[in-house]
């Protein structure tokens, strides 16, 4: 069907869009010169796409990497570390650089350490799944658990500075240094059994307690005081967890689920251990629980861990981290749908939700949770039973521009060839209609016309009387030829 001028015009002035809206590099979609969305690996600045730092796989600035390429990390520092080695397939977190798997053998954040160290060499990401072996000790930060080795000639011990039992040939010695106190291994006197000696004086058995090395054993009719042991005098409670000064008041801390100076008190039910002044007040609580009272419950997202306390006292961060889909310090926020789940791992920081295994497809954003689909209309053309892909729009939420343009769809593909072949066959019909009308009106302008050269009766009689006579017309003694083009003048030299 042919086009008449206005939807010819149209029809130019969408062609000519089309053609003029030509996005630049890196750009996804845009609006003349100005990109409205870039491509993962450029980031928009002023209209503009900008490419993202070398081993950025996207950014939000050139400042700011939030994804980096495989063995890069540092997302505040354009992605320029390099992830251990030790990582499995060297992959790591973009933020903080920690391993995501450690290879066989290994644990820690950067994988580190060595399982060999763990009870039966057995390990986690994190820890030592059944603690350490013996001549080492746990030692636990925020973000991981690791084995460290106890003082020498210990074999077992709490920590760096208390050993709790030496190795054969040595006994407990304590000592100041510092304003810290230590308890440490010596070695016994040459040829002497120190199987059951106590460097305490006129005690039976040494043992460590907070730290601090105790009698266990005093002599019968005899107490302990903090240094050694003296004669009982007077009564201490068997709740008292070091020992007693003469009035039997408890200088040290009450056991678990005891208070008060004498440790004569019980601690609130819901308190494992309370303050020894105000046993209301819990400093842990039973079960998993929190604030001063034990009266508010641990968030279920936080991980729970046999034998550890789930959340804290004081604010219910969660001590073990959060369950897979979950972050925040007491894991109350969920991460988005639009994160990839690899099973294997949380799906999102802790620290600020940030996806950490990228975006599923429609969504985007440091969360994942600005998201857009794509709609796709398909057509029937009659001449075939191929079906082509004509048009697509955006549908966008979240503040992200998107451009809803219909020359946009109908001239992708194929579409762009159809509208080129209609162009070219209306310029063409067009062109042979100028032409044929052109041709015409030349003919018509040398057809000879028949037209009488009198005005009146009189006129009229008199020229018919002359042309019957001569027998040709007035007109034709002249040499002239009735055209279109000198019939006027001679209707005026006729009327002078």
């Amino acid at each position: 069907m042919a086009l008449d001028a206005r939807q010819l015009v149209l029809l130019l002035a969408l062609f000519t869009d089309v053609v003029m809206t030509e996005c630049s590099a890196g750009c996804n979609s845009c609006s003349g010169s100005t990109c409205l969305k870039c491509e993962s690996s450029y980031y928009l600045s002023n209209g503009f796409c900008s490419p993202c730092p070398k081993d950025c796989t996207s950014c939000n600035g050139y400042d700011y990497c939030t994804s980096c390429k495989p063995g890069k990390w540092g997302s505040d520092n354009q992605c320029q570390f390099t992830c251990s080695n030790n990582c499995y397939n060297k992959e790591c977190h973009n933020d903080t650089g920690y391993c995501v798997q450690c290879k066989p053998g290994l644990y820690g954040p950067q994988c580190e350490h060595y399982c060999s160290i763990c009870t039966d060499d057995l390990c986690d990401l994190r820890r030592c799944t059944h603690g350490c072996k013996q001549g080492y000790f746990e030692y636990k930060t925020e973000t991981e658990s690791i084995c460290q080795i106890c003082p020498t000639d210990c074999r077992n011990c709490n920590n760096v500075r208390t050993c709790q039992v030496c190795n054969d040939g040595f006994h407990l010695y304590q000592f100041h240094s510092n304003e810290n106190m230590f308890v440490h291994c010596v070695s016994c006197s040459l040829g002497s059994n120190c199987l059951n000696y106590c460097a305490i004086q006129n005690c039976n058995k040494c043992e460590v307690h907070d730290g601090a090395l105790v009698c266990a054993d005093c002599p019968e009719g005899y107490r302990f005081n903090g240094k050694t042991c003296i004669l009982n005098t007077t009564s201490c409670s068997q709740e008292c967890s070091s020992y007693c000064n003469d009035d039997g008041i408890c200088l040290g801390s009450c056991n678990a689920g005891w208070t008060g100076e004498r440790c004569s008190g019980k601690c609130s039910d819901k308190c494992l251990t309370c303050d020894k002044s105000n046993s209301g007040i819990c400093q842990q609580c039973k079960g998993d629980f929190h604030t001063v009272n034990c009266n508010t419950a641990c968030n279920p997202s936080c991980i729970t861990e046999k034998g550890k306390q789930r959340c804290r006292l004081v604010d219910g961060y969660c001590l073990n981290g959060c369950e897979h889909n979950f972050w925040g310090p007491d894991c109350d926020q969920s991460c988005s749908n639009g994160c990839i789940d690899n099973g294997l791992t949380s799906i999102c920081e802790r620290n600020n939700g940030t996806c950490k295994h990228g975006c599923k497809d429609g969504y985007s954003g440091d969360k994942c949770d600005i998201t857009f689909t794509r709609k796709t209309t398909i057509v029937s053309k009659a001449s075939t039973t191929t079906q082509k892909q004509v048009s697509t729009q955006c549908d966008c939420k979240e503040n992200v521009v998107c451009k809803s343009n219909f020359v946009e769809g109908f001239f992708s593909g194929l579409g762009t060839s159809v509208v080129v072949a209609v162009i070219t066959v209306t310029l063409f019909q067009i062109r042979r209609r100028y032409v044929a009308k052109k041709l015409k009106s030349q003919q018509d302008s040398k057809k000879t016309i028949e037209m009488p050269t009198y005005y009146n009766e009189d006129i009229r009689h008199t020229y018919e009387t002359q042309e019957a006579a001569t027998g040709t017309s007035n007109y034709e003694k002249l040499g002239n030829t009735r055209n279109t083009d000198n019939v006027y003048n001679d209707l005026e030299t006729t009327v002078q």
